[in-house]
């Protein structure tokens, strides 16, 4: 069984949706161990949890809800996040399995989610890939996509040192990923670019590279799919997944979207230049 958790609220269930078609299109079933089993949190709405498991039509896959504790939370820092981001710290205490992929929900995965489940991660507690451009030098990752070795952070006594951590260093930026990098850090492994390729580098650094095509998850951050900010190419992509969910975004929602949040969008000739350059861009590198 390949274990996978999402984090989100129904805010994200429709981004959520897409991620798990992306999954499901690209999973290949070989034997009963194969099968999928995505933990999904409890806290959604009935609608969209019933939304999310039609998705059985593309693969069959098990889910599981499962009920997450507010107050465990209560009092840290949130920005322009949701709480739900901070769910990966309590996923040790709430799943009874050894080993999961915790995925954020702003991601599309382009290859078989077995080629990051089979890394081997048994010596350390979790594997997750730098944010540095080349994703080769560094320490600090990207906590977006992160593989926990759930029998070992049990033993490492995980819940008690991010607890601990806060108490002394209440002022985060990057949230769940400011409490992950320290507490795990120098027992973690350090994944390849090509699982959490993000637009904000490791896109650019792989196009620049010509080697976009190694690309096994996308992470759209920053820029989201339906904001102006997400390289066209990327949002093209998302559209494929999303079509075959409940939600069906599309082109035509996004300049909807685009024209209802700023009219003048459509009078500013520095926009139509950005969206210029970002295809030119994607075509030098393609």
């Amino acid at each position: 069984m390949l274990n996978i958790v999402f984090g989100f609220d129904d805010r994200f269930a429709k981004f959520c949706g897409a991620a798990m078609a992306s999954i499901l299109t690209n999973h290949i079933i070989k034997s009963g161990e194969d099968k999928i089993c995505f933990f999904l949190p409890n806290n959604i709405s009935a609608q969209n949890k019933k939304r999310l498991l039609e998705l059985k039509k593309i693969q069959d896959f098990q889910a599981s809800f499962y009920d997450v504790d507010i107050s465990a939370l209560k009092g840290l820092p949130i920005g322009v996040w949701s709480i739900a981001t901070y769910y990966k710290l309590l996923i040790p205490e709430i799943l009874d399995v050894d080993k999961i992929i915790v995925l954020d929900s702003d991601i599309i995965v382009k290859k078989d989610i077995s080629l990051l489940w089979n890394i081997d991660i048994s010596a350390y507690l979790a594997a997750a890939v730098r944010v540095s451009q080349g994703a080769d030098s560094g320490t600090y990752f990207n906590a977006g996509i992160v593989v926990f070795n759930l029998k070992k952070l049990r033993q490492f006594n995980f819940s008690a040192k991010w607890r601990d951590y806060i108490k002394t260093n209440p002022n985060l930026i990057c949230v769940d990923q400011d409490i992950l990098n320290p507490v795990l850090s120098g027992n973690m492994f350090y994944l390849p670019i090509e699982f959490n390729v993000n637009g904000e580098k490791h896109y650019d650094y792989m196009l620049r590279n010509n080697i976009l095509d190694r690309t096994v998850i996308l992470h759209y951050t920053p820029g989201k799919p339906l904001d102006f900010d997400c390289p066209p190419s990327l949002r093209k992509i998302y559209f494929k997944y999303s079509a075959m969910t409940y939600w069906k975004e599309n082109m035509r929602h996004f300049w909807i979207r685009r024209f209802r949040i700023n009219p003048a969008f459509f009078l500013r000739p520095k926009y139509w230049k950005k969206i210029k350059e970002m295809k030119q861009k994607e075509k030098i590198g393609a």
